[in-house]
């Protein structure tokens, strides 16, 4: 949305209007007294846009229904984007859409606008080049045109500081900083997992001109160098790519002089903290070890699983459980030298793809882990358009013996179900791996919960047989208790039903 507003800046002179509907929980719908601020915050505007990520899917029907049922509204062009758009878009036009764009918006968008304005209809077909990332402005965090807006407690709150508009989220923050400037500097993915976009995105860059590519290196640190000269308050980057990485990698060589670049530039000019995404597929530690040294304090990887059956179906390769030891052990180090936050292990849990033998492994795998690290927990979710959605539907009966996933489709009960009622199959073992690794897998792991003595226990358990596992629950559960996070999420959740 920033990009979109700094790129119609340029082209017409005019910012767009900045509205930032999140909530949390993320599965949470908007209340009557939200939806009724944002209807009226929108009547003296000429068109309206939307742009949609997959988990924002059900609150995106709320706001097309509540502006397209009110006759005040109705008549206003309604515009819709973003990954979800992108993946599904006729599913936007069944809900009253009037156009949605399907690709990059930053070229597509100025010239819808000038259709609408010409009294035209923005054609369903109507698409245009790809633009090149390094050709897109910088995001606009320009709050003083008193144009960007947030969501508050039922109504839309104007931004009227620096403060506001540079806001941290929980996951993403670095310790002691608390004002972050974000940025995507690639928009595209390594990988082809069949659970995200980018498999489709992809295939539309092999008949649109490729990919956007992504920001150079030197437009990267003036674009930073910038916007903290105007806000010196960010006190640390949050970068948002799949992977960071690549931009210093030929394959598995370090590419001669960027990374020399950039951190040099980064610890002089900049000095600031950042955060960083990478893959086990890029993981170098001499790479790592420059970036700790120009600014780096957190990161986060993905390992998602050790089942073998659930990665092929993900589409995604596996790590070897010796790799991310030793990425574990490279971050524990860090950390231990004061060089390091901790790091964050993202893991895809409740999945019909996987059985209670494929818990257990990845069971196994966390306690080997050296500590620290904040395991990020993230149900699979099956969003239309995806292609493991359409692998899941194809699979019937082949799915049984894991009674009520069928209704996982259903988007009443995906969407609105909180991570803690997700259900399991009715089987006992397979539902005490799975308390165990939810446990395991939401919140902070160090040596107080993975010392010797606790992961003998854990072993222990794991070894038992199922009537001994399945009385010993309540012993696992008071080994880890409820953590902050889990107390967090449940607060959220009390908040919202409220």
């Amino acid at each position: 949305m920033r990009h979109l507003s700094s790129a119609l800046e340029k082209e017409t002179g005019r910012a767009l209007k900045l509205y930032f509907l999140n909530k949390l929980p993320s599965y949470s719908l908007y209340d009557e007294h939200e939806i009724k601020a944002i209807k009226k915050e929108v009547e003296s505007d000429d068109w309206v846009g939307i742009s949609v990520t997959a988990i924002g899917l059900e609150r995106t029907r709320q706001l097309v229904r509540a502006l397209k049922e009110d006759p005040r509204l109705s008549s206003k062009p309604l515009l819709v984007g973003g990954v979800q758009a992108f993946s599904s878009p006729q599913m936007f036009y069944e809900m009253g859409a009037d156009a949605v764009c399907r690709q990059e918006a930053e070229i597509w968008l100025p010239q819808a606008l000038r259709m609408l304005a010409k009294g035209g209809v923005i054609p369903r077909d109507f698409e245009t080049e790809t633009p090149k990332h390094d050709e897109i402005p910088p995001p606009d965090y320009d709050f003083t045109k008193g144009m960007h807006y947030v969501l508050g407690k039922g109504r839309i709150e104007r931004i009227e500081s620096a403060e506001g508009e540079f806001t941290a989220i929980e996951n993403f923050s670095i310790t002691g900083p608390k004002y972050p400037l974000w940025l995507f500097t690639d928009r595209r993915c390594r990988f082809n997992c069949t659970y995200c976009v980018n498999h489709k995105l992809k295939a539309f860059d092999k008949t649109h001109g490729g990919p956007p590519g992504r920001i150079s290196t030197p437009n990267l640190l003036a674009q930073v160098k910038e916007t903290i000269a105007r806000y010196p308050l960010i006190d640390h980057v949050v970068f948002f790519d799949d992977d960071f990485l690549p931009r210093f990698l030929d394959g598995k060589k370090t590419k001669e002089g960027q990374l020399e670049l950039f951190c040099g530039t980064w610890k002089r000019d900049i000095a600031r903290p950042f955060f960083i995404y990478f893959s086990p597929m890029t993981f170098n530690e001499g790479i790592l070890n420059a970036l700790i040294g120009a600014g780096l304090r957190k990161l986060n990887f993905g390992y998602q699983s050790r089942s073998e059956r659930a990665l092929k179906h993900y589409g995604r390769p596996g790590t070897p459980l010796g790799k991310l030891k030793e990425m574990a052990e490279f971050t524990s180090k860090a950390f231990a030298e004061g060089r390091l936050d901790v790091p964050d292990v993202d893991f895809i849990i409740n999945s019909p793809f996987e059985t209670a033998a494929d818990m257990r492994s990845t069971i196994e795998a966390i306690v080997e882990l050296a500590p620290p690290f904040d395991t990020q927990m993230h149900n699979m979710r099956f969003f239309p358009g995806y292609r493991l959605t359409e692998m899941f539907s194809s699979m019937g009966t082949e799915l049984q013996p894991l009674p009520g996933y069928k209704t996982i489709l259903d988007r009443e009960y995906q969407d609105h179900t909180p991570h803690s009622e997700w259900l399991w199959p009715n089987m006992e073992d397979d539902r005490a791996y799975f308390t165990v690794l939810q446990m395991l897998m939401t919140g902070l792991c160090t040596e107080d919960t993975l010392g010797v003595l606790r992961r003998e226990e854990i072993r222990g358990w794991l070894d038992a047989g199922q009537a001994e596992r399945r009385r010993r629950m309540p012993e696992m559960r008071a080994l880890f208790g409820r953590n902050q996070r889990i107390r967090y999420y449940d607060e959220l959740t009390r908040r919202n039903e409220e």
